[in-house]
């Protein structure tokens, strides 16, 4: 099976109806909650990809889970790299497939970067002037520890 044919084959049920992972995230789950911390956490299990959460978010916690992962992962190199000396960030193919979803939040990638990034990160960005670059996908599955969840 393809990378492809998993996300898209209809085989999950869900509500009386057999869906696909792609229907479930694109046409229930992003319209509903319209919140692009969601790329975080529901994410595919590939070495680009964040880690799954090594347990299933609950209603309690969600939010400061939703906070706490996204900010893992923008402050890790292996989603967002900032180059200050060719002033470029490098960020993960996730904020290209879904920039509509961050900049709708934020108005631009580096504004909902800047809600994130920890200092000294957070400074640079500010200071302005930096390009865009994204990130080459790897497909290849991702064994790395997950972020432990409350």
């Amino acid at each position: 099976m393809t990378v492809d044919e998993f996300f898209e084959e209809p085989r999950w049920r869900l509500a009386g109806q057999v869906r696909s992972l792609n229907q479930i995230e694109n046409e229930i789950l992003r319209p509903r909650f319209q919140d692009p911390r969601i790329h975080f956490v529901l994410v595919c299990a590939a070495q680009s990809c964040p880690p799954l959460p090594s347990r299933a978010m609950q209603a309690a916690t969600l939010q400061d889970d939703l906070d706490r992962i996204t900010r893992a992962a923008v402050n890790d190199t292996r989603y967002v790299d900032i180059d200050a000396a060719r002033r470029v960030l490098r960020v993960t193919r996730i904020m290209s497939w879904y920039r509509k979803d961050f900049e709708d939040e934020a108005g631009s990638l580096e504004a909902y970067l800047l809600q994130h990034l920890e200092e000294p990160a957070r400074s640079q960005v500010q200071a302005g002037g930096y390009t865009i670059e994204f990130m080459a996908y790897d497909w290849a599955l991702n064994d790395a520890p997950a972020p432990a969840t409350r």
